[in-house]
Order: C-alpha cells, then structure tokens, then sequence
C-alpha cells in the first residue's frame, strides 16, 4: 500500500475504497465482526503508525466539496485534497484554513488541529469546523456540532481520527483572495544572527503577519535552486493578509540583518497559486542559544518552527491545546 509519506509502509489485513459514507459504514461493521482493527488513509501525508494487521479505509474516492458563498461554508468530502478546496473556494473569491502543501488531505488536516500560513489572522483549520459527519465503532453515521452531539464535536477537533471514520465536514471560509508571501534563505552562518533579530521581530508584527522558520541541510539535487543547493540554510517564512507595500515594510528588519542566497517574497500571489511534537513556552536568548547549540551548522537534523499568538491564543471549545 503506497502513500505520500513514505516513511510508513502499510501492510493492512486488507483495503476497502469508499465512496461514500453508507461505504465507510459497512466497512466499520465488517471489521468489527472480523475482530480487525480499523485505520483510515485519504492521502497519506500524515506522520501516524502503520495499519499492519488492519483494514484500512481508503477514503481519497470521496472527493465532492461544495461551497455556499452567502454562508461562507464548504461541505468537503473524506477525500478532498487541499488544492480542490481551495479551488472551489476561489471562485468565490473566498478561502480555506489550509496547510501549506495543497496536496494534503483537508479532513486529516483539520483533525489534527490544522496550522497553517493564515493561522494567526482566522485560527486553527479545527476552530474553523461547524460540524463533522462521521462513523462510530458500531458503524453509525452521526453528525457532531455544537448542537447535535457536543461533546463528541469537542474531541474530534483535534482527535486525529481516534474517535470515528469522518465522512465529511463544514468548514468556514474566509474573505481572503490575495496575499503577499513568500521566504527568504539565509546562510546557515548568519543562522543566530536571523533568528536572534526575528525573535524580536515577531513581537512587533501584527496579526495578519504569520511566519515559521526552517533549519535544513538540503542535499545535492539538481532540481534544487543553485544558491541553496547542497548548503545548510535558515528558510524564514512568511504569510501576510495585507498589501505588498506594507509586506515590504514589515520583511525589511529580516532584509537587514544579513543578505539571503534566495528570495521568493516579493510577489502577491492570488490565493491558491500555491498553497505543510515540541511546543515552547517562550523562545528567550537561552532557548535560542539551546537550540543553535544542538541544530547547528554541522548538523545533519532538521527541524521547523511556526510563530503562534494573534487567533491562535483564543481557545475555543475543542480539544486543541498549546495555543500561547
């Protein structure tokens, strides 16, 4: 059983493709009486345990999404990729709470809280959910929202899918059509220097502004740009719901500190153009001294970091934490 993470090899007991919802529940109910445990896979992104032994629910055939502009709502299918959402979405000149690859499943996303680029303008993708439809361990289809089933609705937001098959949810979109964003590689020497100078930058920015940043030893290939090509940079990345000319003025202070191998940020692109463990309490010179001493220039690790606050801090009903 291939998948997009290949890390994780599936040797299920067996595969069911559904294409519904009324197939998911048959699914459930064999396995049940089979005394075989479940596991569900849309696109295969995710970072979980093998379905060895399993009967893996394959649930990429459902793929239907259909947006109501005046609510401002998608109904997404089980197996609806991100890029389709956003698609959909688009045409409305509205947008998802998307990851930042587009081809990752939207329901897997979502279930596991979901942070991406816009998160600290519009929240965690789960913050975003009006209700879930999903299969329980006695094969019943169910909706979960704030009125039908609460409690349930209140653990599946952030589950994973440890609390049943979701078969497909509502989720709200946003009035965003454009956006200014991009990143900027620095050189792995200038790597305390960047972060020092953008640990005080994130303080300053507003919420529209949202940004992470990547330590990576990029290897050899080819279709690597040049510039970063075989080198250990510091990828500094960011998304802002403003114009450019404001987005130019608020990079500038990264600008400044030292001169980047590569730059994608100068440009605004329409949405959808392109469009992916440990939580600190803080990131104070000693944590970034800490964490420079143990990824540095020599290292062979990498590792990715996403600045939280604005929408993310408020905590919503839902079993989603870590949100200072």
């Amino acid at each position: 059983m291939t998948r997009a993470n290949s890390i994780v090899q599936e040797r299920p007991a067996g595969v069911v493709t559904a294409r519904s919802a009324a197939d998911v529940q048959e699914a459930v109910k064999y396995a049940v009486s089979a005394d075989l445990p479940v596991a569900v896979q849309a696109t295969g992104h995710a970072y979980t345990a093998a379905a060895d032994g399993a009967l893996l629910i394959s649930t990429r055939e459902m793929s239907e999404v259909t947006v109501d502009p005046i609510a401002r709502t998608a109904r997404v299918s089980a197996g609806v990729r991100a890029d389709a959402l956003i698609a959909a979405a688009a045409a409305h000149e509205l947008a998802p709470i998307n990851g930042a690859a587009s081809t990752v499943g939207t329901v897997g996303f979502t279930l596991g809280g979901g942070l991406g680029p816009l998160g600290r303008s519009y929240g965690f993708a789960a913050d975003n959910v009006r209700s879930f439809d999903l299969v329980t361990a006695d094969g019943s289809l169910v909706t979960a929202s704030p009125d039908e089933e609460p409690e349930l609705f209140w653990g599946v937001r952030g589950s994973r899918g440890n609390l049943g098959v979701v078969t497909s949810l509502v989720t709200d979109l946003v009035p965003v059509t454009r956006l200014y964003g991009g990143g900027l590689y620095f050189d792995g020497a200038s790597t305390a220097a960047v972060l020092s100078a953008y640990r005080e930058w994130v303080s300053t920015v507003p919420d529209a502004m949202s940004s992470s940043f990547a330590m990576l030893r990029l290897p050899d290939f080819e279709f690597i740009p040049e510039p970063i090509r075989g080198k250990f940079v510091l990828h500094v990345r960011i998304t802002f719901t403003g114009s450019a000319a404001d987005g130019e003025v608020l990079v500038a202070p990264l600008r400044a500190v030292a001169p980047a191998l590569l730059s994608c940020d100068s440009w605004v692109a329409r949405w959808g153009a392109r469009l992916s463990g440990l939580r600190l309490l803080g990131f104070g010179r000693r944590g970034l001294a800490c964490l420079l001493g143990l990824l540095g220039c020599r290292s062979w690790w990498s590792l990715r970091m996403r600045c939280m606050g604005g929408w993310l801090r408020h905590c919503r009903l839902g079993g989603l934490g870590g949100r200072s």
